[in-house]
């Protein structure tokens, strides 16, 4: 059984592999390459609380999640790459568990010296920690605070994927990738038997099992755990609604088709698919620019990558709808930001220079030049950061695109710039 297991595993993990590799540009289009991510029914019940509809996409999951009732916890034996991927390493670390006290095949070698009443129960209050980091999500996502996308294994691993083997590798997240890995010192597959909140949705899924002769033990949460998870989950509401934690950067802008803001928090699962789409890799994903609240979702930065005009794969990779799909006419008529001139830094305007580069590159013609000076025509930006690519000025360019939700900041450039 040990050997099929391997087999079933090896296939859904190069599944997920040939799906990754898929999501570039320009898509094939014949096979839907989020369709993985729908496999979690973890983000399908919070995209649920927020859409107040069930999404497509995560039907796969709800799905998974009935059958396990029946067959017990398949899904993380069997199809979860992350799982796959622990279980390669956890072998690895065998020699070093026995070190740190975690046993060999999940048997410690301190069970000689601790009661095994005792030491099972240590073990049964750990692995309890990832219900209530369950429940803390699930409050959350109710209140449109999507925190799921930062603890889903299929997400958390496209992430990692998609920001440390294709894209500028992000070392904030290799790092909590390592670390997850490295927890298998303390236990084989550490993080699924105590963290991963996808995996306490299917254990309670799995404890309905009437098939089963013998009955599950007792859950037994801790009341007091319980009520704090729960009330974590309301006073992240209230902490995060405070003026402080949701500032928001003047230069976030959006990918074209992206909802309004909050509801594009509320359902960006911070995969990162668009991420790895886009053919300029002007997309990153926010750290402090968002706010917490939009912590790791995608924002388009003009001067490491312009967003393409006739691209609109972002859209078509969402597997959440919070990038909306597009046709490339409906792109057109869509305003992501306006471009803005630093005069004081311009190579025309400060120097007297003949530099019309904005102007030959803009594919809106929104850069007009006259008397050999640029000038942004409004209506016409769609604030696409062709122009801010390609300015010649350094470090920071001399024409700018901000984010229409401008900051205080932004306006008095764009009214100092509108007065002269």
């Amino acid at each position: 059984m040990k050997w099929r297991r391997r087999i079933i595993q090896l296939l859904f993990f190069s599944l997920f592999l040939i799906l990754l590799l898929k999501t570039k540009y320009p898509l094939d289009g014949k096979i839907p390459v989020e369709i993985f991510l729908g496999l979690s029914p973890l983000t399908g019940v919070t995209a649920l609380f927020y859409s107040r509809t069930i999404l497509l996409v995560f039907l796969p999951g709800l799905f998974l999640l009935l059958v396990t009732v029946f067959f017990g916890r398949f899904f993380c034996r069997l199809i979860c790459p992350l799982g796959t991927i622990l279980d390669g390493v956890d072998k690895l670390l065998g020699p070093a568990r026995t070190f740190f006290g975690g046993g060999k095949k999940g048997q410690s070698p301190e069970a000689t010296r601790v009661p095994p009443p005792k030491q099972r129960r240590k073990r049964r209050n750990r692995h309890q920690i990832k219900y209530y980091l369950l429940i803390f999500l699930l409050v959350s996502s109710f209140f449109t605070l999507e925190f799921v996308g930062l603890f889903d294994p299929l997400a958390l691993l496209h992430r990692t994927f998609i920001l440390v083997l294709f894209h500028r590798i992000n070392l904030l997240i290799l790092g909590v990738f390592i670390l997850i890995l490295f927890l298998g010192l303390a236990e084989r597959r550490f993080w699924c038997n105590n963290l991963c909140p996808a995996g306490a949705l299917f254990a309670l899924a799995a404890r309905l099992n009437f098939l089963k002769e013998r009955k599950p033990a007792p859950l037994n949460l801790s009341r007091r755990y319980f009520l704090g998870s729960l009330g974590l989950g309301l006073g992240s509401l209230v902490f995060l609604r405070l003026t402080p934690f949701r500032k928001k950067d003047s230069r976030l802008i959006r990918p074209p088709g992206a909802l309004p803001e909050n509801e594009f928090s509320a359902l960006c699962i911070r995969c990162c698919e668009c991420v790895k789409v886009c053919p300029t890799k002007g997309l990153e994903p926010t750290i402090s620019e968002a706010g917490v609240e939009g912590f790791w979702t995608p924002r388009l930065v003009p001067r490491k990558g312009q967003c393409v005009q006739y691209c609109v794969s972002c859209g078509q990779v969402c597997p959440t709808g919070a990038i909306r799909k597009l046709t490339v006419a409906a792109k057109s008529r869509l305003k992501m930001g306006r471009a803005v001139i630093d005069r004081k830094r311009c190579l025309s305007w400060n120097e007297g220079k003949l530099c019309l580069i904005c102007v030959e590159y803009c594919p809106y013609l929104a850069v007009k030049a006259m008397e050999k000076k640029p000038f942004v025509i409004e209506d016409l930006c769609r604030g696409c950061g062709l122009c801010e690519k390609v300015c010649p000025v350094k470090p920071e360019a001399a024409i700018i695109v901000y984010a229409l939700h401008e900051t205080i900041e932004a306006q008095s450039i764009l009214s100092a710039g509108d007065k002269k």
